[in-house]
């Protein structure tokens, strides 16, 4: 299909031989037709290399071409013990004889036949030996296809970092090709949109993948259409969108039934069948046809069917000898919810075990990460395992183990491992729009992980009910897909309560979001929606006093819930009006940060940032951001209720060099007066809008960026617009820049879910800083009156003629780290 530079060098080299034994010529042929047919015994019958005993003309190249394809008859039976060593002779051959191209195309070759294996060793070598080969002609097509094979494998054993790393590689190395190579690249660009839908990118995976789209003639190449077209399905049902999903992928399997080609066609229907099994065993007779290189991923299939059609001793066997072979990532989570649903069926107690030791070995994984995002990113990758167990819990669950399991399964608690501090993060080249380049980000330099902690270290519920205050309940919010679950903590007791699946739980979240979206918005609407969800969520609680203080347990749905609008069973007032409320986040035994604040905690410096904007030009500022009239006021306001004077980092001098280096303060007060922003979308889209010493444009600031920091603030206090908006309710990986900073170390953190107005921050934040030094003068440490000094600010509001509007005071959200 493609001319490449070994397929000319091959013809050089039967010219300049001046090879004529039509005999070896004959059965070379027969033995290429052999393989694109699969006859295997043909091409054991062409190939028989004894024949090639005596003949003196035979030269080392020939002889090596003949090893080479009776190496692929072991590969195309799916003799892979067999296969690996008779490649590497060939390896080796090719290289004794200076014959670099075959030599090359040989080692792929190998690499494809080590995936069921997942040899990472195996695959250095070789790496390594290519790394040596310099200036060749056409030697970045090789490496091309070297490194998109390598990110696959990486991909299958969960290196996730040196998956990104290598597909980037190969991307690098296609564009830099003298040769044809744009349908590599498009399998490329559809390898990187599938790690993106792994890692929960979804916004930025459709991107990639309609990138690749557009790079594609459909016309000319409809099995990469197809193939295309098969894994953009795949990363739609993950993110939700399964009625679509199944429809394209009806499109891939015709395309690759009108083709013809039994392989690749069996290869649709297998991917068909993972994303809704048959019910008829007899439909999976397609799968014989299918590569034995995804014998784990049919068996898998088989098993599940198995499952559903009652027929358990067989589907035992399978599970039993699929435990016993190399599995990826993905094969593993797949076997884990077989295995649930074999032993749920034959009703043995300890079902939901399998899943939770998943999730035990996920979370391990997640804390070994090279950098915070991506161990954020890992756990996320579980999800599919996470809401499997969530479908599974009752109220008769031991609330210690659902406690303890949650904790390693939320996403959230991605940063709290990170044990070093880094004084200053080098500035990274940002993309379009102000986007970091995530990436570099997610794999860091040359993917060294920071210091962490091995092994996995949650707290026990003893210990966090011990934290709590009397009065004070906290609630754990476990969404899955057939039913969700509540885990609520009290000082003596815990448990779990059965609430509706998540996609009800998001669509009510959404209800109030839209809502309370505008101030020109009905109260009552705002009203409705908050009582509808409040019932939900608080479904059972009749008989419960409403607390003192509520924790919730950040995730990604509940730190998008506005729970100040709340009503608890039996009042007709929100929560506002006598419940201090803080999202948790920190949940780990962290000897380095001892969970107890000391007399040395207290706020040793106070400091006001805030940039400026009125420089940047439309160009350069594509966000339009308006110059911060109220900056100074706002400065003024804070200094006079708290009664000090506060560090100035204002105009120019407010950059995220500045930034970064304050967070690092021990006990620091820092209050931000700037612009945010937050796309739920792209994963990095969540920050601020600083200074830039570099020029007059605006410099945008990633979570992401700060992610490996050991943040030291004890309040760090963000009057940015949508400084808390994450994800949103929904299914996008992005978390809020608030949530991020807490994370990171910062003690506690007061932020806004929506834009919030400039003229209501004249109220609510000299109320607050009022509060938060009456707080501190009765002897509260730094900031740990800050939940209730927000809440008393928000009252502020919420008992304005002016502002009584939810909209005004239920953005407002304070984040506290718990650590032990």
């Amino acid at each position: 299909q493609i001319v490449t530079p070994w397929l000319i060098s091959r013809v050089l080299k039967l010219m300049a031989l001046g090879f004529n034994d039509h005999w070896l010529a004959s059965k070379l042929g027969q033995a290429e037709m052999a393989i694109r047919r699969r006859d295997f015994p043909s091409l054991q019958s062409a190939i028989n290399t004894t024949a090639l005993e005596g003949r003196t003309n035979v030269l080392p190249y020939f002889r090596t071409r003949f090893l080479d394809l009776d190496c692929r008859r072991f590969f195309g039976s799916g003799d892979f013990t067999s296969y690996l060593p008779c490649q590497a002779k060939v390896i080796a051959s090719y290289r004794q004889i200076g014959e670099v191209y075959d030599e090359i195309n040989s080692s792929i070759n190998f690499i494809q036949g080590l995936q069921p294996f997942l040899q990472l060793s195996a695959l250095e070598k070789i790496r390594s030996r290519l790394e040596l080969i310099k200036e060749v002609p056409g030697i970045y097509l090789y490496r091309g296809r070297f490194f998109l094979l390598a990110s696959r494998i990486y991909l299958n054993t969960g290196l996730l970092a040196n998956s990104l790393q290598a597909n980037r590689q190969a991307i690098e190395d296609f564009k830099r090709a003298t040769e044809e190579s744009a349908g590599w690249l498009v399998s490329s660009y559809s390898q990187l949109a599938t790690l993106q839908a792994r890692l929960g990118l979804y916004d930025q995976s459709t991107n990639t993948f309609l990138f690749a789209f557009k790079s594609l003639n459909l016309q000319d190449s409809p099995a990469r259409a197809a193939s295309l077209i098969q894994q953009f399905s795949i990363a739609l049902y993950d993110s939700g969108d399964e009625a679509k999903a199944k429809t394209l992928l009806l499109k891939a399997v015709e395309i690759r039934r009108l083709i013809g080609v039994k392989l690749d066609y069996a290869i649709a229907k297998l991917v068909e069948f993972e994303l809704g099994p048959p019910s008829d065993l007899s439909e999976l007779a397609i799968l014989e046809y299918a590569s034995p290189a995804l014998k784990n991923r049919v068996d898998l299939v088989f098993a599940e069917v198995l499952v559903r059609t009652n027929q358990l001793d067989s589907a035992k066997r399978i599970v039993e000898s699929l435990q016993k072979r190399n599995l990826s990532d993905f094969e593993k989570d797949s076997l884990a919810s077989v295995e649930f649903e074999l032993m749920r069926v034959q009703s043995i107690k300890s079902a939901a075990f399998v899943l939770i030791k998943r999730i035990n070995a996920l979370a391990q994984t997640a804390d070994q990460s090279p950098t915070a995002a991506l161990a954020y990113l890992t756990l996320r990758s579980g999800e599919k395992v996470r809401r499997a167990w969530v479908d599974a819990l009752t109220p008769s669950n031991e609330p210690a183990s659902v406690f303890r399991t949650a904790l390693l399964a939320t996403p959230a608690r991605f940063m709290t491992s990170v044990t070093t501090v880094q004084k200053r993060v080098e500035t990274v080249a940002k993309q379009a729009a102000g986007e970091v380049g995530f990436l570099a980000q997610l794999t860091g330099p040359q993917a060294v992980a920071p210091e962490r902690f091995k092994a996995v270290n949650v707290p026990e519920l003893a210990a966090f009910q011990a934290r709590l205050q009397k009065g004070g309940l906290a609630l754990l919010l476990l969404p899955g897909d057939k039913q969700s679950a509540a885990l609520w903590v009290s000082q003596d007791r815990a448990w779990v309560g059965l609430l509706p699946a998540r996609a009800e739980l998001m669509a009510q979240v959404l209800s109030l979001s839209r809502a309370l979206a505008s101030p020109q918005s009905a109260p009552k609407t705002a009203q409705d929606a908050a009582r509808v969800l409040a019932s939900t969520l608080f479904a059972g609680m009749q008989n419960q006093a409403a607390p003192s203080s509520l924790w919730i347990v950040a995730d990604e749905l509940s730190a998008a819930i506005p729970f100040s609008t709340l009503q608890w069973p039996g009042s007709a007032e929100p929560l506002v009006a006598g419940t201090d409320i803080s999202l948790i986040t920190g949940l780990r035994v962290d000897p380095a940060q001892p969970g107890q604040p000391s007399p040395a905690a207290r706020p040793a410096l106070s400091a006001f940032f805030a940039p400026a904007y009125s420089n940047a030009g439309a160009a350069a500022n594509p966000a339009g951001l308006q110059n911060l009239e109220f900056a100074a006021i706002e400065r003024a306001r804070i200094e006079r209720e708290s009664g000090k004077n506060w560090q100035a980092v204002i105009g120019k001098d407010a950059t995220r060099a500045a930034f970064q280096d304050l967070i690092q303060t021990p006990g620091l007060m820092l209050h931000v007066a700037a612009h945010g922003r937050a796309d739920p979308g792209v994963l990095g889209n969540a920050g601020l809008w600083l200074a830039n010493d570099a020029g007059p444009d605006a410099d945008f600031l990633s979570w992401l960026e700060l992610g490996n920091m050991r943040t030291q603030a004890e309040l760090l206090v963000l009057n940015a617009c949508q400084s808390a908006t994450g994800a949103q309710p929904s299914r996008q990986a992005n978390i809020s820049f608030a949530l991020a900073m807490s994370a990171s170390g910062a003690n506690h953190v007061v932020a806004a879910l929506w834009p919030v107005s400039d003229v209501a921050s004249g109220t609510w934040i000299p109320a607050f800083y009022k509060q938060l030094t009456i707080g501190q003068a009765a002897g509260d440490l730094g900031g740990a009156h800050s939940a209730a000094a927000l809440r008393q600010a928000q009252l502020s509001l919420h008992q304005s003629p002016h502002y009584r509007h939810p909209f005004y005071w239920a953005s407002l959200v304070h984040f506290r780290r718990v650590v032990f």
